[in-house]
């Protein structure tokens, strides 16, 4: 666990900072295709004369977030809102211990 700087050694970590730090998965494999296939579309029409200006810019900011947040897996936008759109197998959940004989097998 991380602790604040500056801390004692025996203060309790402040939970905030861990929690800044926990960006978990909430885009699925399907939607990370479709975020990249409409990110290079953007990317490209942002580059014809078809768009130009400052929708073009636009079309450019867009695409970078769509590609970033298919690249790393996280959408800020999804957690906001809720969504999680990539299939967690099982009943495992993050920070349980697998092995701990509670699976039921």
């Amino acid at each position: 666990m991380r602790r604040v700087a500056g801390a004692d050694k025996g203060a309790t970590p402040d939970p905030t900072v861990e929690e800044r730090h926990n960006m978990l998965k909430n885009v699925g494999k399907a939607d990370r295709v479709v975020r990249l296939f409409a990110a290079g579309l953007l990317a490209f029409l942002s580059a014809t004369p078809a768009v130009n200006g400052w929708m073009a810019y636009t079309s450019l900011g867009i695409a970078a977030v769509l590609a970033i947040t298919a690249i790393i897996g996280f959408c800020p936008f999804y957690r906001a809102l809720g969504v999680n759109s990539c299939e967690h197998g099982g009943t495992y959940h993050s920070g349980e211990d697998p092995f701990d004989g509670r699976a039921g097998n």
